[in-house]
């Protein structure tokens, strides 16, 4: 079995890396069935009870509902699949301003709507909806611009921020080729002013596509090397790294 330096020195065996990329997929069928037969029978409450517990669990390893659990990423990810294959590309997302502000509101919107919903005795099926409105927009957008406003999401983003594991870059391994920010469904990879990526915990679905994606095998999956894992965005995205490049090429000109 051959073996790769992890960030801690350890040396770690590639099998693990196949087990888990393949157990992925396994992972987000049995959900989907299992979230397809809650609503079929009428329980969404079992769903809701999957939730509550994907919070819980992003205490720990990070965001992995919204990767591996959620049946909205896992259309998403079929979406993606049969896109690729005939060739179609979808429209970016696009810039928004305040997007913080954004996100706040959108969930405040959320929860008021299902409280009053509740006292009306009003029965919505808020899941399907969810997920149907969601399929919806990445047929034509890149998933990107469903994740930023999903109100699940952005609570889940919120409590792994505190998040014990989750991906990491080890910077010195990263040679800054910006493959992963490109990558990453949810722009949660930037690049710092030094040129390296880092990888905004509270943004990362843990999908594992910048891991697989990386030449130099510098993105793995543990704890912070120092005590610390970005919880925030501070580097630059891919877009401003292209302008800002451009903007030192033409200095270097003058």
């Amino acid at each position: 079995m051959s073996m790769r330096n992890s960030l801690d020195g350890t040396r770690e065996p590639e099998g693990r890396k196949e087990y888990v990329r393949a157990l992925i997929p396994i992972v987000q069928t049995i959900f989907l069935a299992l979230f397809i037969l809650s609503m079929l029978i009428g329980m969404s409450i079992l769903w809701m009870v999957v939730i509550v517990a994907g919070m819980a669990l992003s205490l720990l390893i990070s965001r992995v509902y919204c990767g591996w659990v959620c049946p909205i990423n896992t259309l998403f990810r079929l979406i993606g699949w049969i896109y690729f294959i005939m060739g179609i590309r979808r429209r970016r997302t696009p810039r928004i301003e305040h997007v913080a502000s954004i996100k706040i509101g959108a969930v405040g919107v959320f929860l008021c709507c299902l409280v009053v919903f509740r006292i009306l005795g009003i029965q919505i099926p808020v899941l399907v909806i969810m997920l149907v409105v969601g399929v919806a927009i990445t047929l034509v957008y890149e998933e990107r611009f469903f994740h930023t406003f999903c109100p699940f999401g952005i609570i889940l983003g919120l409590i792994s921020r505190r998040a014990q594991r989750g991906m990491r870059v080890d910077a010195g391994r990263c040679n800054g080729c910006s493959i992963c920010t490109r990558v990453c469904p949810n722009g949660a990879l930037n690049l710092e002013e030094s040129g390296k990526a880092r990888v905004t915990i509270g943004e990362c679905l843990m999908c594992l596509g910048c891991s697989d994606a990386c030449p130099k095998g510098a993105i793995v999956f543990g704890p912070p090397v120092d005590g610390t894992i970005p919880r925030t965005g501070t580097g630059r995205t891919i877009e401003n790294l292209d302008s800002m490049r451009g903007m030192e090429g033409n200095s270097g000109n003058n």
